[in-house]
């Protein structure tokens, strides 16, 4: 900065003169460089931290009722869905910067001390339904617990598509269920998880990673347009 203590023949100059700006201050002329423009990097490369949160982000955001049920505890410190975030970063997330991935069998939306769903199976039916099983231990409690709620998640990795079951659907006594996979999901690799929760929710299983399966999309039309032949809906 600097102070006119003369004028010129030209008189006042007032205002931005190439890489210079004149003024007045307290009755006194005064001369200003323009400030330099912040110039933003173009395609610049993001940090790794936020690679991962994007991705986790944009997954666990489709299950935020269930992460609510499996993982928001008044005795927790942390929302649940911060916890989620923070747990399946640290721990579900594989690869080198820049081609993260979603290790699938680690994700995790509820933690609790309830029996898991134990052995079970994970089966692709005709019509691009899934039948999905599982077992109770010998030791479990089925007139305490039989009426625990399951909880089925499902995410499609191309697409990053994601649905929900209701829960009230079946109960951990019925050791099965059966759901429709939504056309928007297929084709594509569709990865399962489930917990169980008891009915006022205060009770919650962890997390099990029941496999992955692969719907066709041939499959979903030819069953759709029988669908529409009997008057029926996918």
């Amino acid at each position: 900065m600097g102070i006119i203590t003369k004028k010129g023949a030209i008189g006042t100059i007032n205002g931005r003169t190439g890489d210079v700006v004149t003024t007045k201050w307290r009755r006194t002329d005064v001369v200003k460089s323009t400030p330099e423009k912040k110039k933003k990097k173009k395609g610049a490369k993001l940090q790794p931290q936020s690679v991962k949160i994007g991705l986790m982000s944009k997954m666990l955001s489709k299950f935020k009722k269930q992460i609510q049920i499996g993982l928001d505890k008044k005795t927790n410190k942390l929302p649940g869905f911060q916890m989620a975030m923070e747990y399946n970063i640290a721990h579900a997330i594989k690869g080198e910067d820049p081609n993260f991935e979603i290790d699938y069998e680690k994700v995790i939306f509820s933690r609790g001390s309830g029996d898991i769903a134990w052995g079970g199976s994970l089966t692709l039916l005709e019509d691009n339904d899934f039948l999905l099983t599982w077992e109770t231990l010998s030791t479990s409690n089925l007139k305490k617990n039989g009426q625990d709620l399951i909880h089925v998640m499902v995410w499609e990795s191309t697409k990053r598509r994601g649905a929900v079951y209701s829960s009230q659907t079946a109960t951990r006594a019925e050791l099965s269920t059966v759901r429709r996979i939504p056309g928007t999901l297929i084709p594509g690799t569709i990865h399962v998880w489930v917990f169980f929760s008891s009915p006022d929710g205060k009770t919650v299983s962890n997390t099990r990673y029941m496999g992955s399966l692969q719907p066709t999309l041939e499959n979903y039309l030819f069953n759709k347009q029988e669908s529409q032949k009997s008057g029926k809906t996918l």
